[in-house]
């Protein structure tokens, strides 16, 4: 293990010995082989040890056996994330990579009761304070109109026009549970009915629904978006469609001159949502040079 690395790692431990208790909490998020995701990943991890690393204890990163280069496993590792590999049918959908949450929640035995799924695309923008809900989960702040994708009409009625983002789910393992039980068969009854961006998401719905779960938006103050926006929140998710967001994760999915490639793109026309997310990005690179 380098030096660096290392440092990291015991300034970690030091700042956790400061909490008053540990959370009670696990985190999880998934990466393929694309190195976009991958990269971002890193980022969110970096930015957690910045900026929040009171809640990094259990950090856990899931990818499908065989995709993922065993040096990025173990760069990841080094900094204290916890990978674990699982055989995953994509069947040409790389958002099925999210089905790992249920081989891994199904199977957990640990002591900690709540999971918080991220996206890697999101970036730590502040020291987050985790509060749970006291029934059911709560997803991204973005919600966005069923009907405005191609849906049958029983299912917008039934979802009641409600399209939920799930880069971002809180909840007790036990109401996760629920809803993975039915995730996997709402997708194949929904293949073809719903096109491929939002399949898994609608079928994580249809499954809540299925198993009387109720599903509510987190408050944007932790975490926002492109869509819902707030300069005071712990957590950015830059996802979506937005197209400097777009050109950012390329940059980083190039591996190269990651943080050149971002202050070029700052110093392009951007808004001043874009440049507040650009910087934020840029920071986390800056403070971590040796690690990237």
């Amino acid at each position: 293990m380098s030096e660096d690395v290392s440092r990291v790692r015991k300034s970690l431990s030091l700042k956790k010995a400061c909490s008053a208790e540990d959370m009670n909490l696990i985190i999880v998020s998934v990466a393929d082989k694309n190195p976009i995701n991958q990269e971002a990943l890193r980022l969110l991890v970096l930015s957690i040890l910045q900026k929040s690393p009171l809640i990094y204890k259990d950090f856990f990163f899931l990818y499908p056996t065989g995709e993922v280069e065993i040096s990025f496993v173990r760069s990841i590792s080094a900094l204290g994330v916890r990978p674990i590999s699982y055989r995953l049918d994509r069947l040409d959908d790389p958002y099925r990579t999210k089905f790992l949450l249920s081989s891994f929640l199904m199977e957990w035995h640990g002591s900690k009761e709540y999971c918080l799924y991220l996206d890697p695309d999101h970036i730590i923008m502040k020291p987050l304070s985790i509060k749970y809900p006291r029934t059911g989960l709560w997803v991204s702040s973005e919600v966005k109109s069923l009907s405005s994708i191609q849906t049958p009409e029983q299912l917008v009625t039934d979802l009641k026009d409600r399209q939920f983002n799930n880069s971002i789910v809180l909840g007790h393992i036990d109401t996760w549970r629920e809803v993975l039980a039915n995730w996997e068969d709402a997708y194949r009854n929904l293949t073809g009915i719903i096109p491929t961006r939002s399949l898994e998401e609608v079928a994580f719905s249809v499954a809540a629904k299925q198993a009387n779960v109720d599903m509510r938006p987190i408050a944007s103050d932790i975490q926002g978006n492109f869509c819902c926006f707030n300069t005071e929140c712990s957590l950015f998710h830059y996802g979506g469609d937005n197209p400097v967001a777009m050109h950012a994760k390329k940059i980083i999915g190039a591996r190269s001159n990651i943080e050149r490639g971002l202050v070029k793109l700052r110093q392009g026309l951007c808004t001043d949502r874009e440049s507040w997310f650009l910087d934020a990005m840029i920071g986390v690179l800056s403070h971590n040079k040796e690690l990237v």
